[in-house]
């Protein structure tokens, strides 16, 4: 019999440094779940918004517009 696998105490893909630098680099929600490799739609936004709220994050800097025109210069 194969031993049971134990379960993540963390289930998430991705650390809080790295939740951190994304939300630095980035100029909506959107853009930090994007940097995640995480979907970018339903729960993802209200998850990571409480991460942020729990662990004070800083995202004064986010500009919905800014982020709106940036993803248009790439297409």
């Amino acid at each position: 019999m194969k031993p049971r696998k134990k379960p993540d105490p963390r289930p998430f893909k991705w650390t809080e440094n790295e939740l951190q630098e994304a939300i630095k680099t980035s100029l909506s929600l959107s853009d930090v779940l994007r940097k995640l490799n995480l979907m970018n739609h339903g729960a993802n936004y209200s998850t990571m918004r409480r991460w942020i709220i729990k662990l004070g994050l800083d995202i004064s800097h986010f500009n919905q517009t800014q982020a709106t025109k940036e993803r248009i210069k790439l297409v």
